[in-house]
C-alpha cells in the first residue's frame, strides 16, 4: 500500500509541474552537446558526452549539461506560446539590435522544433551555434 501511494503521489507531482516521466522501461541515450561562439566577444567552444533516458527532449540534454559543468554549459530561456525559447547560452544573449540568436543543429541541419519539443537519437551530435540572421 505504501508503494502504491507513493506512485500515486509521484504522478501527481509529475502532472502538476509538467514534468514527462520517461518510461519505466527506458534505454538511455548519449547525446554529444556542443556550444559555439565564433562570432563575437570572448569566442569559445565546449563539447561533453550528456546521458538522458530515451524520450528525453533537447532542454533535457541542455539541463544536464548545465547539471555537470555549470561554467560551461549554463543557459537561460524564455516562455513563449510556442514553447521554451533559449535566451542565453554560457552568458552569450542574441540581441535583436545585434540580429544574433542560438541556431541548433543536429549535426549540419537545422533543427525543426525547439528545445521543449526536440527528441534527440543515441550519438547524435547536437550543437548549439551563436549564429546572426
Amino acid at each position: 500500500m505504501l508503494s502504491f501511494t507513493f506512485c500515486v503521489l509521484f504522478a501527481l507531482v509529475v502532472n502538476v509541474w509538467g514534468l514527462d516521466a520517461p518510461a519505466a522501461n527506458a534505454q538511455d541515450i548519449t547525446v554529444e552537446y556542443t556550444v559555439i561562439n565564433d562570432l563575437q566577444g570572448n569566442k569559445f567552444k565546449f563539447s561533453m558526452l550528456v546521458t538522458v533516458p530515451e524520450g528525453s527532449v533537447l532542454l533535457d540534454v541542455m539541463k544536464k549539461a548545465e547539471q555537470m559543468k555549470p561554467e560551461e554549459f549554463s543557459f537561460t530561456t524564455e516562455e513563449t506560446s510556442w514553447g521554451p525559447f533559449v535566451t542565453s547560452i554560457h552568458h552569450l544573449s542574441g540581441s535583436s539590435n545585434d540580429k544574433t540568436y542560438w541556431r541548433f543543429l543536429s549535426g549540419t541541419t537545422p533543427l525543426e522544433q525547439g528545445v521543449g519539443t526536440y527528441k534527440p537519437r543515441n550519438n547524435e551530435n547536437i550543437l548549439a551555434i551563436f549564429s546572426t540572421y
